[in-house]
């Protein structure tokens, strides 16, 4: 029994979903970036089912925001810590 590669169309130009011209225009703009980074986004985008760009770029700016959030430092106690043991 031979094994038959499944093939699918290449994506349509300027694709975002075209991995190698993605890093092309990438690379146009001097932007660099790990291949761990680009696999991360390819990840998202697939976990998100592929929304459209515009919606994928406001999940992500929402999912910073609240990142940043929960790094903000926690306020002072109202009361100190008992150092008495139980």
């Amino acid at each position: 029994m031979t094994a038959s590669r499944r093939s699918r169309d290449p994506p349509s130009p300027n694709s975002i979903l075209d991995r190698q011209a993605l890093i092309r225009a990438l690379d146009e703009r001097n932007i660099s970036l790990k291949s761990q980074h680009i696999d991360a986004f390819y990840q998202s985008l697939h976990r998100q089912h592929y929304p459209p760009l515009d919606k994928f770029v406001e999940t992500y700016y929402l999912n910073e925001a609240k990142l940043s959030l929960d790094d903000a430092p926690t306020l002072p106690l109202k009361n100190k810590l008992s150092k008495k043991k139980n």
